[in-house]
């Protein structure tokens, strides 16, 4: 975390493995033809994740996000296969898991280890703060 994070303004933080992260980017790609950065995937899958809750517990409401990173950096990592394979990230199956969402409203993780032991790239948090 940042040193300027202020944890006591947080209701609630939402821990995404990098996959989920990555398949929700390759999502965005897919929907709105433009590549768009990890942290916007994070956000992404965690406001999926919100809705499903949501949707789940028979609540109504708005969840908002941003698209808030170009892809432009990470078009020789996040948007090539070798280098997901070569994380061992497994994006298919978080991918199947939002594509379900899309169709369905409701959010499946994964059951399987979507990061591997020691992985360097890390998860994000996503920070939800209600009224």
């Amino acid at each position: 975390m940042e040193p300027s994070f202020i944890r006591s303004v947080v209701d609630r933080i939402i821990e995404v493995p990098d996959a989920a992260s990555i398949a929700a980017i390759h999502t965005l790609e897919q929907l709105l033809d433009r590549e768009c950065g990890g942290s916007t995937g994070t956000n992404l899958y965690a406001a999926c994740q919100l809705m499903s809750e949501m949707v789940t517990a028979g609540k109504t409401g708005s969840i908002v996000t941003v698209i808030c990173d170009g892809g432009e950096r990470y078009l020789d990592t996040y948007y090539i296969p070798d280098w997901i394979a070569t994380e061992q990230l497994d994006v298919e199956t978080c991918r199947n898991c939002l594509d379900a969402f899309l169709n369905t409203g409701e959010l499946t993780p994964a059951t399987e280890p979507t990061n591997p032991a020691g992985s360097e790239t890390g998860s994000l948090p996503f920070v939800s703060r209600s009224k």
